[in-house]
């Protein structure tokens, strides 16, 4: 449903286009009226005034009171009362055509917020009972008395009837074709559906004309019968929305209404005691029916394409639930594998993979170094600005670490201020050298604080492997043992093991 506030813009184009299209579907109306069938079953008029309210809103009113006066004075033109009469009888009936469209338009409107009221049994039904019945019985009601009180008619129980019975048919079979062809399209048709829904067209003409029209003289009085346009009409309805429902609704009315009132259907026979009364039952079952199986397919389709967005969130949910777990698992991996201040790997890990390496390189007699780092008067550096800034010192000299070290070597932190490296395929002269680049980096480096910088040096110790190594840990003291001498020596220096 559109907008009832659109812009002054297209306000008046819009009251113009539905002024022609009522005196146009009034005009088509007395022509049915005049050579085909009278009085005529449907109103189409009263279906494009239910149209142009429900999709432009109450500001349609003149466009609909102006088109139904000048139907109206030419309904009345030759009744016996005065001009006088005529005109206010014309102009109290306008009134209520407009009063009965705009107040059923607005009802349904407020009621159902999809574009058509035809993809939901509720919406149809409400569709039907606020805006078809309401809007016949508001304006028959006017109208007719309007008519009484002018002269015009002494049949109000009659004019009354037939008024609600046509507008209510109008309504439902016009007022459709008009909702669905203004409504935005679904999108391109398939080539073959195309053909599907040009080829159900044909069976269908065919079939109205079997059951409703000429041919029904060259059959049975079985195979003429209404029903056996039950079946194709309910395929169009599952198989090609409102637009295809609607048309062919429409199509089959006009042509029950043809063959009636040319004498050719079922209708026309003795058993029917009034062919308008037949004809206009037919036209509400056939339309209320294939719209009821329309409603029925799309909450269907309603329903697939809500389990089909619940599952597309339900997987998207179960991504981010599994993202969410590698994640933590990743974190708990590191957990188990990194010191969480600084980075490095932490003791227990560090050991692990500096054993395999140990291991390897004794089977295939390759060479391998250790060295021990340790932070010299790093006490005082706590003592003096806190711990907060001793974190951000070993953080400093992890990253400068492992900035000199290559990716194969292993890098840990073995407790305090004491890190460790082991250097896979090193012998001692390029352990040697290795440690004196990482002495250099270190005591190069500083990490600023407000009071200025503070810098810090290191003393390592460095031991390789050799025949008498049995085990890792055997080399690990090596190296603390020659770190223990640096820092006797005066700290800030480099010391190999000797054997």
């Amino acid at each position: 449903m559109t907008s009832d506030s659109p812009g002054p813009v297209g306000s008046s184009r819009d009251l113009a286009a539905w002024f022609l299209a009522y005196l146009v579907a009034a005009a088509a109306g007395h022509v049915i009226s005049a050579f085909v069938m009278s009085p005529l079953p449907l109103s189409l008029s009263a279906g494009v005034a239910l149209a142009a309210a429900l999709t432009a809103g109450t500001r349609i009113w003149p466009a609909i009171m102006g088109a139904a006066f000048l139907l109206l004075v030419f309904a009345v033109r030759d009744a016996g009362s005065g001009p006088v009469m005529l005109v206010l009888a014309s102009l109290g009936g306008a009134a209520g055509i407009t009063l009965g469209a705009t107040t059923a338009a607005g009802v349904v409107r407020r009621l159902v917020k999809d574009e058509t009221p035809f993809g939901r049994i509720s919406d149809y039904l409400v569709y039907v009972g606020f805006g078809a019945i309401l809007s016949g019985l508001i304006a028959g009601s006017i109208v007719t008395a309007c008519f009484g009180v002018a002269g015009l008619n002494d049949h109000y129980v009659g004019v009354w009837r037939s008024w609600l019975v046509a507008d209510l048919l109008g309504a439902m079979t016009f007022t459709p074709v008009i909702l669905v062809w203004l409504a935005a399209p679904d999108g391109d048709m398939p080539r073959n559906k195309m053909l599907e829904a040009a080829l159900l067209t044909a069976v269908i003409g065919l079939l109205s004309l079997v059951a409703l029209g000429p041919l029904s003289e060259f059959v049975g009085p079985v195979a003429s019968h209404p029903l056996i346009l039950a079946l194709p009409l309910a395929w169009g309805a599952l198989r090609f929305g409102d637009r295809g429902t609607a048309s062919w609704v429409l199509v089959v009315s006009l042509l029950a209404i043809w063959g009636t009132g040319a004498g050719y259907s079922a209708f026309n026979t003795g058993a029917a005691e009034n062919p308008l009364q037949a004809v206009q039952f037919m036209i509400f079952v056939v339309a209320g029916t294939t719209f009821m199986i329309r409603a029925l397919s799309g909450a269907q389709q309603s329903i697939e394409r809500e389990l089909v967005e619940a599952n597309q969130r339900l997987g998207a949910r179960v991504n981010e639930r599994t993202q969410a777990l590698k994640e933590s698992e990743e974190r708990r991996g590191n957990l188990t594998t990194t010191d969480d201040l600084t980075g490095a790997s932490n003791r227990s890990y560090f050991l692990e993979m500096s054993k395999m390496e140990f291991y390897r390189a004794r089977r295939y007699q390759r060479p391998l170094a250790v060295i021990m780092i340790d932070g010299d008067r790093f006490k005082s550096i706590n003592d003096t600005h806190g711990h907060a800034v001793g974190d951000l010192v070993l953080r400093e000299l992890t990253h400068t670490c492992q900035n000199v070290l290559r990716a194969s070597d292993i890098f840990g932190r073995i407790g305090g201020e004491e890190f460790a490296a082991t250097l896979p395929d090193t012998g001692a002269e390029g352990a040697t050298e290795v440690a004196e680049r990482l002495r250099q980096a270190v005591e190069d480096s500083e990490v600023q604080i407000e009071d200025g910088a503070v810098k810090m040096t290191i003393s390592i110790g460095v031991a390789v492997i050799s025949d008498e190594t049995i085990e890792y840990e055997n080399l690990l003291k090596h190296a603390d043992d020659a770190l223990y001498r640096a820092k006797e020596g005066g700290r800030n220096m480099v010391v190999a093991h000797q054997p």
